[in-house]
């Protein structure tokens, strides 16, 4: 499941086409909005469900989302929002933050359908083998970033945890590696778990965009998730390489991205940020290579 927020086909083609490949016969499924009709024409062929979604664009909104958030939206930890604060939660959140109600929802309307669950960033990830084709590493797993750089290193989550947290909260978490909140896979029941505790988090803390990353990190790293399990930068199925220096990690000739154990990595998240593996997902799973 994720989130296609205005995207032209070819951002969405490496995504669908490497999935394709692998012979994924899962739901797919995106959360949809202001989708041009070529996009939604080509994600009707290759199977994917699309759920839409609003969300208020106004000029000035992010002045009145700011206003409104500080206004309406703040509640007491021991207290979840009122109807009226999730109406306006769901209308005027960045999809960052809102897309974990979307999931929870989508999941409680198909409580049995099924066993595994995969969160993932879109329009910057591509598949070199089936999502779900390794051992189950845990009923969640949590990715790391580069391990060349702790929270209290990289300035974004660093600002990140900073803010939401305070400079105790940073003295904590700052040693820490960086948890990508932009994929995230497990078993139905750990999926569910982890969203509902995100979500009461994302709640009590209106912040900067991106903001979910820090609320991602404090509640791995300092809350704690029964079942779950963190895989080091290079193991487990999804290598997050964006913040990674590209002499890090492998390439094979053929253009693969491989673990520590010189094995292809199943899910390749965040490979834009180097120029030859974009190049090499706009040649092998761009919309020329249909």
């Amino acid at each position: 499941m994720g989130v296609a927020d205005g995207y032209e086909p070819g951002a969405l083609a490496p995504f669908v086409n490497s999935l394709r490949r692998t012979g994924f016969d899962g739901d797919t499924v995106f959360f949809a909005r202001n989708l041009p009709h070529a996009t939604r024409a080509y994600l009707h062929a290759h199977g994917v469900t699309l759920v839409d979604f609003a969300r208020l664009d106004l000029p000035g909104i992010r002045y009145l989302r700011k206003l409104a958030l500080r206004m309406f939206l703040r509640t007491p930890p021991t207290e979840a929002p009122s109807a009226r604060q999730q109406t306006l939660i769901r209308r005027l959140w960045h999809c960052q933050a809102s897309r974990y109600l979307f999931y929870r929802d989508y999941l409680r309307a198909h409580p049995t359908r099924y066993a595994r669950v995969l969160l993932i960033d879109l329009r910057d990830t591509y598949f070199q083998g089936a999502p779900f084709a390794d051992p189950r590493p845990g009923d969640l797993c949590a990715f790391e970033e580069t391990a060349a750089l702790t929270i209290a290193e990289e300035s974004s989550n660093h600002w990140w945890i900073e803010r939401l947290y305070g400079a105790e909260g940073l003295r904590r978490l700052g040693p820490r590696p960086v948890l990508c909140s932009g994929a995230t896979i497990g078993s139905a029941h750990g999926v569910r778990n982890y969203l509902e505790r995100m979500i009461a988090l994302l709640y009590h803390h209106h912040g900067p965009r991106g903001y979910d990353q820090g609320v991602h990190n404090y509640l791995v790293w300092e809350r704690g998730l029964p079942g779950a399990t963190v895989c080091a930068f290079g193991q487990g199925p999804v290598m997050n390489i964006g913040t990674a220096d590209r002499a890090s990690f492998q390439v094979g000739e053929d253009g693969t991205v491989l673990r520590t154990d010189g094995t292809a990595c199943p899910i390749v998240h965040q490979y834009d940020r180097h120029g030859d593996l974009l190049r090499h997902a706009e040649r092998e799973f761009g919309l020329a290579s249909v």
